[in-house]
């Protein structure tokens, strides 16, 4: 049983990086580099130190813009 929760928190952890906070660094990166950067639309096709920058960018940002939302509303 503990196997499976594991296999599918890792699957689980895949998919959001790769989905989610991958496009959200994505969108950054483009808005920042004016359109240059990152070259490659699809994460298969991306280096992975390059991937997980960008996941890491998009996680930043999706926790910035929590938080920004949270000082916003009351």
């Amino acid at each position: 049983m503990e196997a499976l929760v594991g296999f599918v928190s890792s699957i689980f952890r895949y998919l959001i990086f790769s989905f989610i906070f991958f496009w959200f660094g994505y969108l950054v990166i483009k808005i920042a580099t004016f359109g240059r950067y990152p070259r490659t639309i699809n994460p298969k096709r991306a280096d992975c130190a390059d991937y997980q920058l960008v996941s890491a960018l998009g996680l930043l940002t999706a926790v910035g813009m929590v938080i920004l939302a949270f000082k916003i509303w009351p």
